[in-house]
């Protein structure tokens, strides 16, 4: 299966989840391994948990001026009129692919 991210108006088709190495489910989500997830989790990092730009470049080895580019791209394009979700595609809802319970 293959999903399609836009960030910085890049627009990347990557397999999902395709690791050459196994991981634990907490590796997985401590770890970030794609360059999108690494982007997610540095966001969060700063929005959710109020970290400073600076120690959140820092912990995820990028230049401060990078990580500030990265929340002024993400903010236009969550704030444009026709706004996308940068990181996640739409996809059917568990309950519609029969996973739901």
């Amino acid at each position: 299966m293959e999903f399609v991210c836009v960030i910085n108006k890049i627009v990347s088709y990557s397999p999902l989840l395709k690791y050459t190495v196994f991981m634990n489910a907490l590796d997985f989500f401590i770890k970030p391994v794609s360059v999108s997830q690494k982007q997610y989790e540095a966001l969060r990092m700063y929005y959710v948990e109020k970290k400073k730009a600076k120690d959140v470049a820092e912990k995820f080895g990028c230049t401060h001026r990078a990580f500030t580019s990265l929340v002024s791209d993400f903010n236009n394009i969550i704030n444009s009129k026709d706004s996308i979700n940068p990181f996640f595609c739409h996809k059917e809802s568990w309950t519609a692919q029969g996973r739901g319970r």
